[in-house]
């Protein structure tokens, strides 16, 4: 170690981190997780002065008004302490909707890029190099609209259109067919760059999307970087609560501390499968006496998916509980609780996930939790040995496994939740994860 730090050429770097949500906003796992890169850096910064780097961060995001359905002043409020910390500010950029959206369509993708790399431009000549992590699709062109030549870019896609093939559109936005159309040609835009432009890469967040982006996209292996997908755990300590706390936080809000759950948490999605959870929930009521607690966020109150999982809870769960709206403590309050028998992950789609992670940290070994094949989640759970993972294209597969966990032993839940901790805490620990992926960027510049 001491051998490089003598040797580094490049000593005064920043690092941009640009995210539509987590920075001024939270609805979304792209959130959580980047409001968890925010607090990661302050770790980061200190791995990486042992090698001889001088580290300064700057959030970025975009300019919503307090209106916006993902507003969170408290978020805001926390990712500015951060960002003083580091003598900088959250950088706020437009993206054509008047702060109202943080999605859109193509149109606001270009703004917002266009603007982010204005930004980004300023800054150059303040430092020797500068390291960009654009999140998400609408900040995949960043990297192309960037002027100065001493930046590195990193794109790292959450998800895909190839992936969610379907999308909540307003009238502006045109036909399913040519909204899919222009994101996807957005997308590749900004893969193609990254093949042919030898300081820009695509980060990809696990296996399943490095193999995705090299198969369906065209993305080139040595245009890929690993941004391993992870949480700061630490964040989850505010969390832990005693027994008796949760118990009586649980009978407040009207969930019966006498029975066994089955819980999941997801946003009011089609591709998050909450209408299985449901399904699944109906049987094991009937066989265990076990309550269905699902917490959903939907984007609004007529949103088509709320009918139809109101239509299957009627139909095979009526006794099931589901809770609409932001909700940030509850999810991890079940998620410790000693009557909570399932975490269910049934997703449809899911490049990776952020519920595995949470779950496991806080080593409830009265809990089991029970994943999708889909996409990459089975990359993250050895199926017996550290959680389970269920064929959701088959319901009996899923209450087969169902069946399975209600059926360990004590032993045998202890073993599976031990697993699962030291897995989560060795893989998928963000600010390790960060610092190996900008070390390896800053080891490349060191070679050239």
């Amino acid at each position: 170690m001491k051998l490089k730090k003598d040797m580094s050429k490049i000593k005064n770097i920043a690092v941009i981190y640009f995210s539509h949500d987590g920075i001024s906003s939270l609805y979304t796992g792209v959130g959580t997780s980047g409001r968890d890169i925010c607090y990661s850096m302050l770790d980061i910064k200190k791995s990486l002065e042992v090698n001889g780097y001088n580290l300064t961060f700057y959030p970025g995001t975009i300019r919503y008004n307090k209106q916006f359905h993902g507003y969170s002043k408290s978020v805001r409020e926390e990712v500015k302490k951060i960002a003083n910390s580091f003598g900088t500010k959250i950088i706020e950029v437009e993206n054509g909707s008047g702060g109202t959206l943080s999605y859109g369509n193509v149109n606001y993708w270009i703004q917002a890029s266009q603007n982010a790399s204005s930004e980004i431009d300023k800054l150059s000549n303040l430092y020797e190099h500068i390291i960009v992590i654009s999140s998400d699709t609408p900040f995949a062109g960043v990297a192309q609209y960037t002027k100065s030549k001493n930046i590195t870019h990193v794109w790292v896609p959450r998800s895909t259109a190839k992936i969610h093939s379907s999308f909540k559109l307003r009238k502006e936005d045109g036909s399913m067919d040519e909204f899919m159309k222009s994101r996807i040609t957005w997308e590749e835009n900004a893969v193609n760059f990254a093949n042919t432009n030898k300081n820009s890469y695509i980060g990809h967040i696990g296996d399943f999307v490095k193999q995705h982006l090299m198969t369906d996209y065209g993305a080139k292996e040595d245009s890929l970087i690993e941004m391993r997908i992870g949480l700061y755990y630490p964040r989850l300590n505010e969390y832990k609560k005693s027994q008796e706390q949760i118990k009586q936080f649980l009978k407040d809000i009207g969930i019966s501390a006498d029975k066994g759950l089955l819980v999941s948490f997801a946003r009011a999605e089609h591709y998050k499968g909450l209408d299985l959870v449901l399904k699944l929930g109906g049987y094991l009521e009937k066989k265990y006496d076990v309550q269905t607690i699902i917490l959903t966020v939907p984007y609004s109150m007529d949103d088509p998916y709320i009918q139809e999982l109101n239509k299957v809870k009627e139909e095979h769960n009526p006794n099931a509980i589901i809770i609409f709206g932001h909700d940030f403590i509850t999810p991890h309050y079940l998620m410790q609780w000693e009557k909570t028998k399932i975490v269910a992950v049934l997703s449809r789609q899911e490049p990776t996930g952020l519920v595995p992670g949470e779950f496991r940290y806080y080593k409830n070994s009265e809990a089991q939790l029970l994943v999708s094949n889909k996409d990459g989640l089975p990359e993250r759970v050895a199926d017996g040995i550290d959680g389970f993972v269920c064929n959701i294209d088959n319901i009996n597969d899923i209450i087969d496994k169902a069946e399975e966990i209600m059926n360990l032993s004590q032993s045998e839940k202890k073993s599976v939740s031990d697993a699962g901790y030291k897995t989560i805490m060795s893989k998928y620990y963000l600010p390790d994860n960060l610092t190996a992926m900008l070390q390896k960027l800053l080891t490349k510049l060191e070679v050239k």
